[in-house]
């Protein structure tokens, strides 16, 4: 048998080589359990390249964790995945489904502006309502700020204001950008003796600055009616919610008003009501206008609303078609859930071959969004219908609490998410079309987000340079902020 004879300070330590290969060696215990088994700290001054590898079940982008007795494996990166995390804002998640994050907040903001209420963005620019911003002495007047995008980045470009604002108009309390044009909603604005009748003021884009056009109302309306509560623009056509508007003896039906853009000025086209509608329906609620297509959310809708108890709030939509140069209505779908208050409708969002539905209260509250497919004159019938919901959601999140669609990809907001510790801090999730089917690509949380900012209150997102926006309306104690953002 072979020996090995080994001085360590005039001490002479003798081995038998088929034991070394056979036993375990033991440093500060007389009873190893491993081929080397340390009892005590490992001091380490140099570790060369390699030296230490952990190879089973290795992997690239994966992480070590360790279980309850400290056993060390490697594990899939849950934020790799796609499902979790936020993509390149600042985790470890080596996928970089979303990069290009950028909070803003007002400069001059102060505590209840609720900036972030209300986004839009569209190409190269950004509008940010902030309803209860206080323009001189009229407090609560409203105004939206603007950014463009240049020089590879997002820079504040101006401050719009109602000219002919008052207190308490709340001027930003919806937004929306298409093309040279954007529109402005003030559904408090007092019309003559009206009080809170409501107004929308559009703006074109001259090639240097967003010029005020035309204020618009409801020449018809009446006290309360909130013309301007939700808006919508594509191409020459507007569309302008009223959700508390009055039709005959049913309070708060709710009506949608088109106008169109003849080259001078924004003329009304035609102001619809549903002839079977009942009082709190409040269509108009949210509005969505792509080409010659339109829809509008009537979320306070009974299901059976003839029976002895109807399921209250259920929420309904009715869709809207350019035909013989005017809109008529088309389709009106009533969600047939089985739960009072899932608000089907409460956010509507429109493309070009795609109709995306909030509905943040399913489910007591968990919330769903869903989405239709169609060709030609949109149709919501169960055949072509998405189902999208937030893996390992709660009650009371309201996932579908604002939309946005635009081609290939959506964006859903999920404004009282709880994430980690931080109660209501809010998320927002992107899903991408893959085929036929809808897939979420990244579920997005601010990295300094924290309890009550209620980020994904809106969420708005351009298809064609895939640059998103995120409002967060309750940050620094309501002031709001907002997050840009880019799926790569």
């Amino acid at each position: 048998m072979k020996k090995s004879f080994i001085l360590f300070g005039g001490i002479i330590f003798s081995f038998s080589s088929n034991i070394i290969a056979q036993q375990n060696v033991g440093i500060g215990t007389a009873t190893p359990t491993e081929k080397l088994h340390v009892a005590g700290n490992v001091k380490v001054d140099t570790i060369k390249p390699n030296a230490i590898q952990f190879t089973p079940n290795a992997g690239n982008g994966k992480i070590l964790t360790s279980n309850a007795t400290g056993n060390a494996s490697w594990a899939e990166n849950s934020a790799a995945a796609g499902n979790l995390g936020y993509g390149g804002w600042g985790d470890c998640s080596t996928n970089f489904n979303i990069g290009e994050y950028l909070p803003v907040a007002d400069n001059a903001g102060q505590k209840s502006d609720s900036l972030g209420s209300s986004v839009s963005v569209s190409a190269e620019f950004a509008f940010i309502g902030i309803p209860n911003a206080d323009i001189g002495a009229n407090t609560k007047q409203g105004a939206a700020i603007v950014y463009k995008y240049e020089n590879s980045g997002w820079v504040y470009f101006a401050k719009l204001t109602d000219p002919a604002g008052d207190t308490d108009d709340q001027f930003g309390n919806s937004v929306y950008t298409n093309g040279n044009f954007a529109v402005i909603g003030s559904w408090n604005d007092d019309v003559g003796a009206n009080s809170n009748q409501g107004s929308a003021s559009i703006y074109q884009y001259n090639g240097t600055g967003w010029v005020f056009m035309q204020k618009i109302t409801d020449a018809a309306g009446a006290a309360l009616d909130r013309f301007g509560y939700s808006v919508s623009l594509s191409g020459n056509h507007l569309v302008v919610g009223a959700p508390f508007d009055d039709v005959g003896a049913n309070t708060n039906q709710g009506s949608v008003s088109f106008f169109e853009y003849n080259g001078t000025n924004w003329a009304l086209k035609i102001k619809l009501t549903d002839n079977n509608g009942s009082a709190r329906d409040e269509l108009g609620y949210s509005v969505a206008i792509s080409g010659s297509n339109a829809i509008a959310g009537a979320p306070y809708a009974d299901y059976q609303p003839g029976v002895a108890a109807p399921i209250t709030d259920a929420g309904a939509v009715i869709t809207y078609t350019f035909v013989s140069n005017n809109w008529i209505q088309g389709t009106k779908k009533i969600n047939d859930g089985t739960e009072v208050n899932e608000r089907f409708g409460q956010a509507v969002s429109l493309s070009t071959n795609s109709a995306l539905i909030g509905e943040p209260g399913y489910s007591g509250g968990y919330g769903r969004a869903r989405v239709y497919s169609f060709s030609g004159p949109v149709s919501l019938s169960l055949a072509n219908e998405s189902l999208l919901t937030k893996p390992s959601q709660e009650a009371g999140d309201n996932f579908g609490y604002s939309v946005s669609i635009s081609d290939q990809h959506m964006m859903v907001g999920i404004k009282d998410d709880d994430v980690g510790s931080n109660t209501n801090e809010g998320s927002a999730s992107v899903f991408v079309k893959l085929g036929n089917n809808w897939q979420q690509l990244q579920f997005i949380a601010d990295p300094s987000g924290s309890a009550n900012n209620e980020m994904g209150a809106s969420v708005s997102i351009d298809g064609a340079t895939k640059r998103f926006l995120i409002g967060a309306p309750g940050a620094f104690g309501n002031k709001g902020k907002v997050l840009f953002g880019r799926v790569n």
